[in-house]
């Protein structure tokens, strides 16, 4: 038993070879004008920069230590196909480390390429630095961070899993879906922002969003300004939304906290409806009616800005000084309701 024990000891040390690899590729390839870059990799740095240029510049370097089986391979596949450019990380053999480790020493790709190209991209534990693309872009990606920036993109659609995404100077639709990680936002204009988030927060600041969707669970949302309709849905979370222009607005809220300032415009229409959290309501501009439903709660409206048409315990029907034909409709269980001006 011990001899059998030994050979199969000998047998694994064997097929593992101690050394220092490095994988290079440094080329020059073909896109179509609007084409698409299609990358898929694994734990790399990628730095992708849209230019002037009109090929496609692939830069990949990949250094790793340690115990590697014999058979164990890694390489990218690089073609041109239909226009488009595919880079596509390939690993092949038994990936298994007998004895000891692998150490990935350092692991970039960098892709200079031209401004109008679209994106396609997946990765697992990727850092992302994305810069000057003009076309959409795609992502799915697990365990990692990506930054985008001073990019003209029409569309941005990302899905992320334990992930941090930040944003800076883009004009687009940006639709996510995204689980374990933070969302910060600067000084970008969303024609659309679609979230749907599940243990994360939202710190939009310094820009604003016109249609705007947003689903959360477990987790806080900041928004710094809503031009367009909002729909809002919110599990254990907060929202603040520092000023809201919409002309149709749908809040729904379970264990969690609401504060929003207003500018009412004409022919409003609000729809407020929490469960076991608190409404602040900050009235900004324009006017209208509003009325409030409290189970277990209390309501207060802490300024001379509104005229009590109705003033009961659990309800209660203001209307505004400042006159306009908005209303808005509160319905809350266990928290309290403030307006102020």
């Amino acid at each position: 038993m011990k001899n059998i024990l030994f050979l199969c000891v000998f047998s694994f040390i064997s097929a593992a070879v101690t050394a220092q690899t490095t994988y290079s590729y440094n080329e020059i390839h073909k896109i179509s004008e609007g084409g698409t870059l299609h990358l898929s990799s694994n734990d790399a740095d990628v730095t992708i920069l849209g230019t002037n240029r009109s090929d496609v510049s692939v830069e990949i370097l990949r250094k790793a230590k340690g115990n590697i089986a014999k058979n164990q391979k890694f390489y990218f596949d690089v073609e041109e196909q239909g226009g488009d450019l595919y880079v596509t990380e390939v690993r092949e053999g038994n990936n298994t480390t007998f004895i000891g480790y692998l150490n990935i020493q350092k692991y970039t790709i960098k892709i200079h390429l031209p401004h109008n190209v679209k994106l396609d991209i997946e990765g697992d534990d990727d850092d992302y630095d994305i810069t000057g693309i003009n076309g959409d872009i795609k992502m799915e990606t697990e365990d990692g961070e990506i930054v985008i920036y001073d990019c003209a993109s029409p569309r941005l659609n990302i899905k992320a899993d334990d992930a941090n995404i930040a944003l800076a100077n883009l004009n687009t639709e940006f639709k996510t879906r995204f689980e374990d990680g933070e969302i910060n936002i600067h000084n970008c204009e969303l024609p659309l922002l679609d979230l749907v988030m599940d243990d994360g927060d939202l710190n939009f600041k310094n820009g604003h969003s016109v249609d705007t969707k947003i689903k959360t669970a477990d987790g806080d949302i900041y928004l710094n300004e809503v031009k367009g309709d909002l729909e809002l849905v919110l599990d254990d979370g907060d929202a603040y939304i520092n000023e809201l222009w919409s002309q149709n607005v749908d809040i729904k809220g379970y264990d969690g906290n609401v504060e929003i300032g207003v500018h009412l415009n004409a022919d409003s229409n609000y729809k407020i409806k929490m469960d076991d959290g608190d409404i602040d309501i900050n009235l900004l501009s324009g006017g209208g009616k509003i009325e409030i439903r409290c189970d277990d709660g209390n309501i207060n409206a802490r300024s001379n800005a509104y005229d009590y048409i109705t003033d009961e315990d659990h309800y209660k029907l203001l209307e505004t000084k400042i006159i306009g034909t908005a209303r808005m409709d509160i319905r809350i269980e266990d928290g309290d309701v403030r307006l102020t001006q």
